[in-house]
């Protein structure tokens, strides 16, 4: 992949031809790559976005690179990776707006872009990524309303309104963080109906659950 070609890395040896044997990458037996995780690792990208023929790989199921000096934008051709399970950017520094058609990603059970530069309003097409056990978008510059929307990990951003009754059809979620927003309402009684999520808790003006003993063979 080009992907190799920009990285700027002080810790990578990625010096075979066969990029099955590199560190951070898993392949299937066919040899595509289905797995790239590079957590810590110190990496930036020579070119500044991340290269478009990550966006051709459509066997991938997870890609996680959190903690490190990734800058630029997330390209809607992310959509085309609909095998994805994981999507895991947080505490980077990518901006711009979430990808309008991210609800294509309908197998995403994990998406945390916290703690990076993204601003704008939450994509209507979030409501098809009801598979989602753990969302967290937290420390960035987003806005807009929630009350149409029916997932979980918002916390400190500038998101309004009353937390939507849907929010009871997510029957897998674990973790709900709300906290340092500005919502509104009283809280939805559906919010019990969510039998995998952990004891109520509050924090500033908003509230936080979580589930300690949660794992995924739960």
């Amino acid at each position: 992949m080009s992907f190799a070609l920009t990285l700027s890395s002080p810790s990578l040896n990625w010096t075979t031809m066969d990029c099955c044997q590199w560190e951070g990458i898993t392949c299937d037996v066919a040899g595509r790559v289905t797995h790239l995780h590079l957590s810590s690792k110190g990496l930036k990208l020579k070119g500044g976005s991340l290269p478009e023929d990550i966006y051709d790989a459509t066997a991938l199921e997870e890609i996680a690179i959190p903690a490190n000096s990734f800058y630029g934008g997330i390209s809607n051709r992310i959509v085309n990776l609909t095998n994805l399970t994981t999507l895991d950017f947080y505490f980077n520094h990518f901006s711009g707006m979430l990808p309008i058609d991210i609800g294509k990603l309908s197998k995403l059970k994990v998406l945390l872009l916290h703690s990076n530069n993204l601003e704008g309003s939450l994509p209507p097409s979030f409501l098809n990524c009801t598979n989602l056990m753990e969302l967290n978008l937290g420390f960035n510059l987003l806005k807009g309303d929630i009350s149409a929307f029916n997932f979980s990990r918002l916390g400190d951003n500038s998101i309004t309104g009353n937390i939507p009754t849907e929010i009871g059809k997510l029957q897998l979620l674990h973790t709900l963080d709300l906290s340092a927003n500005q919502l509104s309402g009283n809280i939805p009684d559906q919010i019990s109906d969510l039998k995998k999520l952990g004891d109520v808790g509050s924090f500033g003006e908003s509230f936080v659950w979580r589930n300690p003993t949660f794992n995924d063979e739960s």
